[in-house]
């Protein structure tokens, strides 16, 4: 927590510069150190106009947030399960090394390193097939071809949002060959190492994979098909689609929603999606968040931080918290399905 806190305030004071900006003067602390949050948290959600507000400076700040953002979760969720693993018997340890075999509770720096060079090779790939397409089919220069191409490999693995144009993708929506790349980016980031880790071993031999790596592959392919027929079968006669969004929020989510209500007067639709938004790390917006007042914005920078670190900081509390069990109780494994 104390990382990536730091990484934000780095960051922060980065983007605070007069030469971060385009205009040469120093960007608002409560904009900045919302940029920053949201790049680090890879939510996506921004207050300013990315593509004009942000010089080459600014935005190489935020793509280097983003990238140590997103390794950081990555690397972080791999040694809290390590450290979990290594709080159970010899007999539980030994049981999850057979059903999971993704990670070794001993190679800490080759886990480390796995993670870097899978995530720096994937964004290799995105690059790729990205530079040429811009560099040819829209006649952007070669620097510019390959930074934009760097920018949205590295945004678009780490699941970002955050992109070079002031209505993000929406110019490139018809054109499979920026679209496609960078959704695969997307679903392989959302995938997470340990998943990546056995693919690369054993791609071919399905049998042998763990139930993570099985959860993980049928639950992305049923959320993905299932989510595309249901927006397309919604929207499909609808022009203006995303319609009014009703969604039921808890804790976080509530609080966020009730303090922006007070604090703005918006409707309940967009405080309630953009608070969501927010705490599920997505970036989508109703257009509100560039008109929040500065303690508007301070509220959806605690949501951001809390989604981010929050659930997976509280499991690993719970699952490492010393304590001294007098009993046990029977295990089974049950068959489900």
């Amino acid at each position: 927590m104390f990382g990536f806190a730091g990484a934000i305030l780095a960051g922060t004071a980065l983007l605070l510069l007069p030469f971060s900006a385009a205009d040469g003067r120093s960007t608002g602390i409560v904009d900045a150190l919302f940029t920053a949050t949201s790049a680090v948290c890879v939510t996506g959600l921004t207050v300013l106009d990315t593509a004009t507000h942000w010089s080459g400076f600014g935005l190489a700040v935020i793509m280097l947030l983003i990238q140590l953002g997103g390794l950081g979760i990555m690397i972080f969720a791999s040694l809290v399960g390590l450290l979990i693993a290594r709080r159970f018997s010899m007999r539980a340890r030994m049981t999850a090394a057979v059903e999971a075999r993704a990670l070794s509770t001993r190679d800490v720096k080759g886990l480390v390193r796995g993670i870097v060079l899978m995530s720096l090779t994937i964004e290799a790939v995105v690059f790729a097939f990205l530079f040429p397409r811009f560099l040819f089919e829209y006649d952007y220069g070669i620097g510019e071809a390959a930074w934009h191409a760097l920018f949205h490999s590295v945004s678009s693995f780490n699941n970002a949002g955050f992109a070079l144009y002031s209505d993000n993708l929406i110019p490139f929506a018809a054109d499979p060959f920026i679209v496609l790349p960078i959704c695969g980016a997307v679903i392989l980031g959302g995938l997470g190492f340990p998943v990546l880790l056995q693919l690369r071993k054993e791609f071919r031999k399905p049998l042998h994979w763990s139930m993570n790596t099985r959860i993980m592959l049928w639950g992305t392919v049923v959320l993905l098909v299932a989510g595309t027929v249901y927006i397309t079968a919604l929207e499909w006669s609808n022009d203006r689609t995303f319609g009014t969004v009703v969604l039921v929020a808890l804790g976080a989510v509530m609080t966020g929603t009730i303090t922006l209500m007070i604090m703005t007067g918006d409707g309940l639709d967009e405080v309630l999606f953009e608070s969501i938004s927010a705490f599920a790390t997505v970036g989508l917006s109703t257009g509100i968040t560039a008109d929040l007042p500065p303690g508007g914005d301070i509220v959806l920078i605690i949501l951001m931080f809390l989604g981010r670190l929050g659930p997976l900081t509280l499991g690993s509390a719970l699952a490492l918290r010393e304590r001294r069990i007098l009993y046990e109780l029977p295990k089974e494994r049950p068959a489900i399905g």
